[in-house]
C-alpha cells in the first residue's frame, strides 16, 4: 500500500495541484490558433487511455502489482474526466490536465523496471536437501535413492540459476514444490531394499508362460510379453529402496495384467451357446435380469435412491465389460465369480431403501411458518394459519427421522403442501388484524347511567344497554386511583378485537347510605349545621370535596331532630354519584 501511494503521489493523484490546473488554462485555443481543439483533446486522451490499457494487460505482468494498480488509477481517472466532462465553455482546460497527468502516468509505468520471480524459498529449500544429503545419519541411505536426491537438489538449482520474471513465478513454485517431494522420498528411503518377492514370481511367471506357449502365439503376442517382462527386469536393476516400493507394486501389477493378456491371445472365445460356455451364458442371463430390475425402477413412481442407482448400474457395466471383452477358455472360474458379484448386487439394489421426496422446500416455508410470532391476528385466522402448518407437518412426516420422511411417490403431494404452507403464509400475514376495542368503546367512556354496586354482572349489563351485540372483552378490578376520579374499569379485547380501553361510571347515592348515615346521627350532644356537616362529608372522603352537598330541609315541627338532604354534585358530572338522600338526626343521650 505504501508503494501504490508513493506512486500515486509521484502521478500527482493523490491530491490535485493548483499550479497545475494553472499551467493549463489556456492549452485549448480554437482550430483557427493551430493549437489542439477540445474535440482533438477528446479522440487524443481517448487514443492515450487504450494505450494505457495495453500497458497495464500485457501478458507477462514482471512489474510490482503497485505499478499495475497505479495505472489502473490513472486510466480511471481519465476515463471519469471524460465521462463527467460536459461544459466546452467554461471547463475547456479539464481534457487537457487529463491528458498530461495520463502521460505522466504511463511514462513513470514504463521507467518502473521489471521484476524477477521470489527464489528465496527455492534458494531455502536447496540448503536445506543439500544439509539433509550431507548429514551423518543419511550415509545409510540407499545408493539409488541418493542419486534420486542429487538428481532433484540438480533440477532445482538450475531453476534457481536461470532467470525468471515475475510473470513464471508459478514456475519457481513448482521446482520447490517438485523438490520438497524429493527431499521426503529420500527422508523416507532406507538402506533396506524394496519388496521385490512378488515381482520376481511375476517375472518368472511371465517367462514360464512365454517359453511353454510362444509356438502358439503370433509374434505381436509374444514381442509384448518380452517387453513387458524387459520392462520389469529394468525395475529390478534399479534397485529401489523401501522408499519408492509404490514403484515395485505398480510393475508387478502391470506385468501380471500382460500374462493374462497374453495366456488369452489367440484362444478362441467361449461361446454361450455350447457347453465349454455355460458359465459366460449364465452371466449373460444375470446381466438380463438386472437390466429388468432396473427398467423397472426406472418407470417406479416409488424409485431407489439415486446413489443406489449408480451403484447398481455400475455392477451391471461391470458385467457386460466382461461378456464384452470375448473370454476365453480358462477364464471360466472369473465368470462365475462376476456373476455372483452381479447376482449380490440385485439382491442389495432391490433390498435397499426407496428414494425420498425432496422436502427441502416443504421443511423451509414449515419454518417460516412457525417463525412467524404476529398475534394481533383474528382467532379465525390464526386457527386457519395453525390447522395449515399441522396438515403440512404430518405431510413432512419428520424433520430428522429420514424412515418417517416421504418416498419420492408422494413428490407431488409434497409439492402440493409446501405451496399450500405457502399461500397459508401469505394469506395469514395479509389477513386483517384484530381490531382495536376502542374503536368501539372510546377510551375513558362514561356509562350512560348510574350503578347500584359494583359487581361484575352489575357493569356488564349496563354495558350491553350503552353498546349493544358488542360482547368482545372481559372486565378488570373496579378501580379509583384518587377521590378525584371516577369509579373505572379496564376492558380487555378478546377475539377480534386487541388492546384496552377504560369504562368510568358513577354510583348511585345508595352505595354510601350507610356511610352517610352514621356520620349524620353519629353526633348526639347538638344538631349539626349545614357547614359542619359538609365539612364531615368531605373530610370523611367518599367523594371529591364538595361531590355530595349537603342542604337542610323542613322537619315536622318538632324539635328533637333535623332532616338533612345530601345530594350528588351533578353539575358536569362532578360527584361520583347520582342521586339525592333524606337523613335524619336526632339527639339523645
Amino acid at each position: 500500500m505504501k508503494k501504490l501511494l508513493s506512486i500515486l503521489g509521484t502521478l500527482g493523484l493523490v491530491s490535485t495541484s493548483a499550479t497545475a490546473v494553472v499551467s493549463f488554462t489556456e492549452t485549448t485555443k480554437d482550430n483557427n490558433s493551430g493549437v489542439e481543439t477540445e474535440n482533438g483533446i477528446q479522440k487524443e486522451l481517448k487514443a492515450l487511455i487504450e494505450m494505457a490499457k495495453k500497458l497495464v494487460n500485457e501478458k507477462n505482468k514482471d512489474k510490482e502489482p503497485e505499478a499495475y494498480q497505479a495505472l489502473h488509477n490513472a486510466i480511471g481517472a481519465a476515463n471519469g474526466t471524460l465521462d463527467i466532462y460536459k461544459n466546452e465553455a467554461d471547463h475547456i482546460v479539464v481534457l487537457a490536465i487529463a491528458k498530461t497527468t495520463l502521460q505522466d502516468a504511463i511514462n513513470v509505468f514504463e521507467n518502473i523496471e521489471a521484476k524477477e520471480a521470489d527464489k528465496n524459498l527455492l534458494d531455502e529449500r536447496i540448503k536445506n536437501a543439500e544439509e539433509h544429503l550431507a548429514m551423518p545419519t543419511n550415509n545409510n541411505k540407499h545408493d539409488t535413492a541418493k542419486k534420486d536426491f542429487k538428481k532433484a537438489i540438480e533440477d532445482a538449482n538450475n531453476i534457481f540459476k536461470a532467470t525468471h520474471m515475475l510473470s513464471q513465478q508459478k514456475e519457481v513454485d513448482k521446482a520447490v514444490l517438485v523438490l520438497q517431494k524429493a527431499m521426503v522420498d529420500f527422508l523416507k528411503a532406507t538402506n533396506e531394499r524394496a519388496d521385490y518377492k512378488e515381482l520376481d514370481a511375476a517375472i518368472i511367471k511371465a517367462t514360464t508362460s512365454h517359453n511353454e506357449r510362444n509356438k502358439d502365439k503370433k509374434d505381436e503376442a509374444n514381442k509384448s510379453i518380452l517387453e513387458a517382462i524387459s520392462t520389469a527386469n529394468e525395475v529390478v536393476a534399479a534397485n529401489h529402496t523401501t522408499g519408492k516400493q509404490d514403484i515395485v507394486n505398480k510393475a508387478t501389477q502391470a506385468l501380471l495384467e500382460a500374462i493374462a493378456k497374453y495366456e488369452k491371445a489367440g484362444l478362441p472365445p467361449l461361446n454361450p451357446e455350447n457347453e465349454e460356455g455355460v458359465d459366460l451364458k449364465a452371466l449373460i442371463e444375470k446381466i438380463k435380469e438386472a437390466n429388468g430390475v432396473a427398467d423397472v425402477d426406472a418407470k417406479a413412481t416409488n424409485h431407489k435412491t439415486e446413489e443406489n442407482r449408480i451403484i447398481f448400474q455400475t455392477a451391471i457395466g461391470h458385467a457386460q465389460g466382461i461378456v464384452d471383452g470375448k473370454p476365453v477358455k480358462g477364464q471360466e472360474e472369473e465368470i462365475k465369480a462376476e456373476t455372483d458379484k452381479l447376482d449380490a448386487a440385485i439382491k442389495a439394489f432391490t433390498g435397499s431403501d426407496n428414494a425420498k421426496a425432496n422436502i427441502e422446500m416443504l421443511k423451509a416455508n414449515i419454518t417460516a411458518a412457525k417463525a412467524i410470532k404476529d398475534t394481533n391476528k383474528t382467532p379465525k385466522a390464526i386457527k386457519t394459519f395453525n390447522d395449515a402448518i399441522a396438515a403440512a407437518e404430518k405431510v413432512l412426516g419428520s424433520e430428522t427421522e429420514v424412515n418417517k420422511q416421504p418416498d419420492i411417490d408422494k413428490q407431488v403431494e409434497v409439492n402440493t403442501a409446501a405451496n399450500d404452507m405457502w399461500k397459508a403464509t401469505v394469506n395469514f400475514l395479509s389477513s386483517t388484524e384484530r381490531n382495536d376495542i376502542r374503536h368501539i368503546i372510546a377510551n375513558n367512556t362514561l356509562l350512560s347511567a348510574p350503578l347500584k354496586n359494583v359487581e361484575e354482572a352489575t357493569i356488564k349489563a349496563q354495558l350491553e344497554k350503552d353498546f349493544k351485540n358488542f360482547t368482545s372483552y372481559t372486565i378488570g378490578n373496579v378501580e379509583q386511583t384518587t377521590k378525584s376520579e371516577k369509579y373505572h374499569v379496564v376492558l380487555t379485547g378478546t377475539g377480534d378485537y386487541s388492546d384496552t380501553t377504560i369504562v368510568q361510571f358513577v354510583l348511585k347515592i345508595d352505595y354510601i347510605k350507610d356511610q352517610l348515615t352514621k356520620i349524620v346521627t353519629g353526633k348526639k350532644d347538638q344538631f349539626w349545621t349545614v357547614s359542619d356537616l359538609q365539612a364531615a362529608i368531605n373530610n370523611a372522603g367518599l367523594d371529591r370535596t364538595n361531590g355530595l352537598i349537603v342542604h337542610e330541609s323542613p322537619n315536622d315541627g318538632t324539635t328533637d331532630n333535623r332532616n338533612f338532604r345530601i345530594r350528588a354534585n351533578d353539575s358536569f358530572d362532578y360527584s361520583s354519584f347520582s342521586g339525592e338522600l333524606m337523613i335524619s338526626q336526632k339527639l339523645g343521650k
